[in-house]
Order: structure tokens, then C-alpha cells, then sequence
């Protein structure tokens, strides 16, 4: 048990030594989550010379259960400044689906289908990094650190120009 507390007090020092001192400038200014912080702000490259007529939701409806957890958990970000009301003329369909995380199984949770938004952006042609690569590079690093994204889509913000794009809605509701 002891060996156990060790390496918990030894990761922690790890952890304020390297990582925390290295970003206390950033976090001295930006006191802002990353989705309030424009400098983070992700922008929606749409193809050129192609007409965009506004996706809308082939909304299939949401059990009573669902709906009063969405109204809930919808509410909950629009008072975290997360989302917001809209009148965009842009919808796409959100509904629930269980976890599938060991921890957390069967909890729901709401998902918004952005497949119908994929067709108007720009594809990414880059190809992905092999592992071997990544870990590679990663073989003389000083510090590593990860950024956790909890809730990693409500946390990356959008920029304003292209929020009314990502609108979604739930039975009664339209937020972007």
C-alpha cells in the first residue's frame, strides 16, 4: 500500500513540476474555458462553388425519457455558455445512445448526427500518422501532457460565422 501512495505523491510532483508551471502563464490570462477562448475557435471549411442548401433534421421523434433528458442536459449548456438558442435555418438530428465506455455503460448520451453537414465540408486529405511514427517522435520529449476532453465536442469552439451550421434540434428546441 505504501509502494502505491509513493507513486501517487511521485506522479503528482511529476505532474506541478513539469506541466502545471508551464502553463500557468496561459491560464494567468485565459481564465476562459477553451470554448469561450476565440484563439481555440475551430472554423468549418466548406467546399467552394457548390451550392449549400441548409441541412435539416429528419427529426424520428425521442421517448419521454429522453426528451425530459435532453431538455435537462441541453439546459444545463446553454447556462455554461456551451450552446445557445437558435434560428438558424441549419438543423441536424440529435438524439441518445448508451455509453459504451466500460465505466459508465449504459449511461445515455445525446449524440447529434453531423452526417448530413460532412457532405458541404472540405475533406481532409492528410493521411493519419502510423503509430509507430508518433511514438517515434515522442522518444526525446521532456514533457509530456494530455489534454483531456471530457465532453471533447461541447469544448472545442466554434467560430461564429459557422456556428449557425452546427445548429441540431430535440423535439421543441433548436440550439447551435
Amino acid at each position: 500500500m505504501a509502494s502505491i501512495v509513493n507513486m501517487e505523491v511521485i506522479k503528482q510532483q511529476i505532474i506541478r513540476t513539469s506541466c502545471a508551471s508551464s502553463h500557468t502563464e496561459y491560464l494567468m490570462k485565459n481564465k476562459n474555458p477553451l470554448w469561450l477562448n476565440p484563439s481555440f475557435f475551430v472554423s468549418l471549411p466548406f467546399k467552394q462553388n457548390e451550392d449549400v442548401n441548409p441541412t435539416k433534421a429528419n427529426y424520428l421523434g425521442m421517448n419521454p425519457h429522453h426528451y425530459k433528458l435532453a431538455v435537462k442536459e441541453c439546459s444545463e449548456l446553454v447556462d455554461q455558455g456551451i450552446i445557445e438558442s437558435t434560428t438558424s435555418p441549419w438543423a441536424c438530428e440529435a438524439f441518445y445512445v448508451n455509453k459504451r465506455s466500460k465505466q459508465v455503460r449504459g449511461k445515455l448520451r445525446l449524440v447529434i448526427n453531423y452526417q448530413p453537414l460532412n457532405h458541404f465540408l472540405v475533406d481532409d486529405k492528410f493521411p493519419l500518422p502510423q503509430k509507430r511514427s508518433l511514438f517515434q517522435s515522442l522518444a526525446n520529449a521532456k514533457v509530456l501532457s494530455k489534454f483531456d476532453l471530457k465532453a471533447g465536442f461541447w469544448q472545442l469552439g466554434i467560430q461564429l460565422d459557422d456556428r449557425p451550421k452546427t445548429a441540431f434540434c430535440i423535439p421543441d428546441h433548436h440550439y447551435q
